[in-house]
């Protein structure tokens, strides 16, 4: 029997087997597990195990360990929960394949800054007008680029055979074993454990002694978790500087950014563009960037985000850059190109003024003059 909750919303009861152990999941909970959705709906049907309290069955493949590390993972919306919330004992291997089984939507591959690795299938991605926005990420956006990494050698989304993926792969996977205080011991062992699986034979030798065994992961685990940072308000560790260190976000080359971003977005000013002097350009930069970012941060603690973002537009008119780099080139060419002009300038001036015409002065001497005393005096 479906049970209701004091919300009125529909509440379903799913036992494992003929174990103790069950589940409730709501009626919104469940439209996230297709696989179950579907059970569900088709309560009528004979092929439906259900016991006598209403309690929907679920035999093997579904097993408690797996679907709950799965149920926390879709429900919070943090992949890395997937490793985070399996116990050591439990197949991982087996848990990836109930994730498909129940037909839940796969996982996306990350985009990784800095890194080229070789898809099996080359996604044809329209980049036209698309470009890849840089943000840090916090702790759980980490861990979650991570783990979808993970997944993605588990489905054979990069290249095996091509030499630079391979190198590129072990980097990654050599940052996720040096960093303890990032990357739990559940989430280190079961990523060893799909490495061993799938891609372990195709590293170097050298490459296979540098990375850890299952039993040096467990035999840390108590001092793994003391310095395991379990808070995704804390900052990232300021010597933690890799690729997964970033997120990417695919943004429209002709949208306008005006939301309240001082600190990820850079804005090229066009009414300070005309002046002539290179020096008075970055200084009047700057001086507009500390205005916008003291001004906006104080709309955005004040919780007005509708006023702060009429007051991008009224007093920019901004247009995205790609990114600081690619603004200081520009503006270093700029100024290289006037050097470049006025050093000619210069040049044709002194052409016409005949000054490459003129012989330069020779010192004076007399050339009369002894250069070393009468021989008389050298002998006396």
């Amino acid at each position: 029997m479906d049970a209701i909750s004091k919300t009125n919303e529909t509440i379903y009861r799913f036992r494992f087997g003929t174990t103790k152990k069950t589940v409730q999941i709501t009626q919104q909970q469940l439209n996230h597990f297709p696989y179950l959705f579907a059970l569900v709906s088709h309560t009528d049907d004979f092929a439906v195990n259900k016991t006598n309290d209403g309690e929907y069955i679920l035999e093997y493949p579904i097993f408690y360990n797996w679907l709950m590390a799965i149920f926390q993972s879709v429900i919070k919306e943090q992949p890395s929960a997937l490793f985070t919330e399996l116990t050591h004992e439990a197949n991982v291997i087996h848990m990836l394949e109930l994730y498909d089984y129940l037909c839940i939507d796969p996982l996306p591959l990350p985009l990784l800054k800095n890194q080229k690795l070789v898809l099996t299938n080359p996604i044809d991605v329209d980049d036209t007008n698309k470009h890849i926005e840089w943000c840090q990420a916090d702790i759980c956006e980490v861990r979650n680029v991570a783990i979808q990494f993970i997944i993605g050698i588990s489905k054979n989304a990069y290249n095996l055979n091509d030499f630079g993926t391979i190198n590129s792969i072990f980097t990654l996977l050599m940052v996720i074993f040096s960093n303890p205080n990032m990357f739990h011991s559940s989430f280190r062992y079961h990523t060893l454990k799909i490495i061993r699986k799938y891609c372990f034979s195709l590293f170097s030798d050298n490459q296979q002694k540098q990375l850890p065994i299952t039993q040096q992961i467990i035999q840390n685990i108590n001092i793994d978790f003391i310095r395991y940072l379990d808070n995704k308000n804390q900052s990232l560790p300021p010597n933690f500087n890799n690729t997964f260190a970033w997120k990417g976000i695919y943004v429209s080359k002709d949208k306008v950014d005006t939301d309240l971003q001082p600190i990820r977005g850079v804005y090229r000013f066009k009414r300070y563009f005309d002046l002539e002097d290179f020096a008075e350009n970055i200084f009047y930069l700057e001086q507009d960037l500390i205005y916008f970012r003291t001004c906006s941060d104080r709309l955005v603690y004040l919780g007005n985000s509708s006023i702060a973002k009429s007051f991008v537009s009224r007093q920019f008119t901004a247009e995205p850059f790609v990114d600081i780099e690619s603004f200081q080139y520009d503006l270093r060419r700029e100024q290289k190109q006037k050097q470049k002009q006025e050093r000619k300038k210069n040049e044709a001036h002194s052409a016409r003024s005949g000054r490459f015409n003129t012989l330069p002065k020779w010192p004076k001497f007399d050339k009369f003059k002894h250069r070393s005393r009468p021989k008389a005096q050298k002998y006396r």
